[in-house]
């Protein structure tokens, strides 16, 4: 069984307002949309993902943890309130060797990333322009699969294959596109251990990993160093050990290119040599396909 796991950040909630209006819309302050939403994460074969929560889970209990979760660990909230903060030394030997685990067990990464402002260009590019289920969050998590589909093919295997999700993100809205769609089932697991109603549920662990590497992604995809991250630039390592193919191999995709991004990649090319290659290339690519298809 070849498995991928994916995990989300940024929310649109404008997209739920819509649909579930309030009797009386003046009693009811909207929510903003993020500026951005990605879907990131891993593939590996089973055995793989076996030995992987082996290693991941041996980690956690070293540093005595029940689980990692990159924003509160960037943010020192529970469980990294109490002696973690300011430890810049064994923050960084606890995430070196996180890390060591995806890379040992040779997991592939895969995910896209969309500028909400840019929803509507990506719709049309996608051919999902009268989709009302093509959320920024479905569209994002349909490229990311169908980006590992198509390496699943290309390694030879057409069945034995398998998506999971976070619970808590589009569950219904992501299965009614895919059904509509003609996608296999998702599947929606835990990232970590929850109890509802005296049952208890197990994380997919591969889940914490995404939320790693998805997390990396979208705050420099929204350049908000300063302000979501608190241990300053040289602790964003994570990233450019991510986003080198020779390290951890895959492919993160922007679906639309925007104005914005392009002054992004400009402002941080110093900082982040090997980001700004990889990723101009591929929305350059992104662009020369959409013109393509609109011939």
């Amino acid at each position: 069984m070849l498995t991928a796991c994916f995990d989300a950040s940024g929310k649109t909630p404008s997209v739920e307002q819509r649909q579930n209006l309030p009797k009386n819309p003046r009693k009811s302050k909207p929510k903003p949309d993020d500026p951005a939403v990605a879907v990131v994460g891993f593939a590996s074969q089973a055995s793989m993902w076996v030995e992987f929560d082996l290693q991941w889970s041996a980690v956690l209990k070293r540093y005595d943890v029940p689980f990692f979760h990159a924003g509160d660990f960037a943010h020192s909230n529970p469980p990294f309130d109490h002696g973690w903060e300011n430890e810049e030394q064994k923050r960084r030997d606890f995430q070196s060797e996180l890390m060591n685990v995806i890379q040992t067990c040779g997991l592939r990464k895969f995910g896209s990333l969309l500028w909400v402002a840019d929803k509507n260009k990506a719709r049309e590019m996608m051919g999902l322009s009268k989709d009302s289920t093509a959320s920024p969050y479905v569209m994002c998590s349909r490229a990311a699969v169908e980006d590992f589909i198509r390496y699943a093919k290309g390694e030879g295997q057409r069945e034995s294959i398998e998506y999971i999700f976070e619970k808590g993100d589009e569950e219904s809205r992501l299965r009614q596109h895919f059904q509509k769609h003609s996608f296999a089932d998702p599947i929606f697991r835990w990232k970590h251990e929850v109890v509802r109603k005296g049952l208890t549920y197990k994380p997919y662990l591969g889940l914490q990993a995404a939320g790693w590497i998805v997390w990396e992604y979208y705050v420099s995809f929204t350049r908000s160093f300063g302000s979501l991250f608190k241990h300053g630039i040289e602790g964003r390592w994570a990233l450019q050990v991510f986003d080198d193919h020779r390290q951890v191999p895959g492919e993160i995709k922007i679906l639309y290119k925007s104005a914005p991004f392009v002054d992004f990649a400009r402002q941080f090319k110093e900082t982040f040599p090997d980001l700004f290659g990889p990723i101009s290339e591929a929305t350059s690519r992104l662009e020369a396909a959409k013109r393509e298809g609109l011939k």
